[in-house]
């Protein structure tokens, strides 16, 4: 994705490069509340354009007890992964698995 990041770390304007259909809306939707450090080349925050790579991973984890060696997720994270159950249940809903 290309994106535009404004003077306060907001994504301003987010433009799709390329990837998966299905995972598409589910990353755009979790870039655009991230939120950045402003670029401040002279002192003064400044915006710039990147490009924003998402790597989509499947693995387990478990939210409840991150004192015990467990992972907690951001936000966008967790939301990317209801997606993407919501998504394969789509998929599968005609197989009796």
């Amino acid at each position: 994705m290309r994106a535009v990041i404004g003077t306060d770390g907001s994504v301003q304007d987010l433009e799709l490069v390329g990837g998966p259909p299905l995972l598409v809306r589910p990353a755009m939707d979790a870039v655009r509340q991230w939120r950045f450090k402003p670029a401040r080349p002279n002192g003064e925050p400044i915006e710039v354009e990147t490009t924003i790579s998402v790597v989509f991973s499947f693995w387990r984890y478990n939210l409840l007890r991150p004192n015990q060696n467990e992972i907690l997720l951001p936000s966008s994270a967790v939301y990317i992964e209801s997606q993407l159950r919501h998504l394969f249940c789509k998929l599968n809903s005609g197989n009796d698995k």
